[in-house]
């Protein structure tokens, strides 16, 4: 019973750092990033380094209050963009990971089982062979030995009775 919670406590945590290493934590740094220089590009690479980029600043001309409420609704595009893929990179991988958790929940919910049932056949062995070796003893028993024995058993039956009628009739129970 303790080996087997013990075994299924290790399982949880191993479950626990797995879907802890797996999230986007680095992601969720970009979008911080993003959001607090402005107007900057943040990338997450392969290694999971945040890499931020500037944008070129434009030219300033006549036009340059619409150039500048252009290039803000690009950089809002884009990070609404970035944001749902982020989303939607975080909802699949958590989903593989539950995925993986249910297989994982389910094979130790079989290996338990296999355990509990290999102990119930060892004991259940266990049991029967001392049952025969009893058994086996009990048919090498002569007619001598039985009746030496129902003369015990009922020399036995005898003396506690008598012990009885003796504290029943002379152990002072006083009316």
């Amino acid at each position: 019973m303790r080996e087997g919670r013990r075994f299924i406590l290790g399982f949880l945590l191993l479950v626990t750092l797995a879907l802890s290493c797996s999230s986007n934590i680095p992601l969720v740094y970009a979008d911080a990033v993003e959001t607090s220089s402005g107007e900057a590009e943040a990338v997450v690479d392969a290694t999971g380094e945040v890499q931020v980029k500037e944008p070129e600043s434009p030219k300033e001309d006549d036009d340059s209050a619409a150039a500048a409420e252009a290039v803000a609704q690009a950089v809002a595009r884009k990070s609404e963009a970035v944001a749902r893929e982020a989303e939607a990179e975080a909802i699949a991988a958590k989903a593989e990971a539950e995925a993986a958790a249910a297989k994982a929940a389910a094979e130790v919910v079989d290996e338990v089982e296999e355990a509990k049932d290999e102990f119930a056949g060892g004991v259940t062995a266990s049991a029967k062979s001392k049952a025969m070796a009893f058994a086996d003893k009990a048919k090498e028993v002569t007619p001598e030995q039985l009746k030496k024995v129902a003369a015990g058993a009922l020399g036995i039956w005898g003396v506690a009775a008598g012990a009885g009628w003796v504290m029943n009739n002379l152990g002072g129970a006083e009316e």
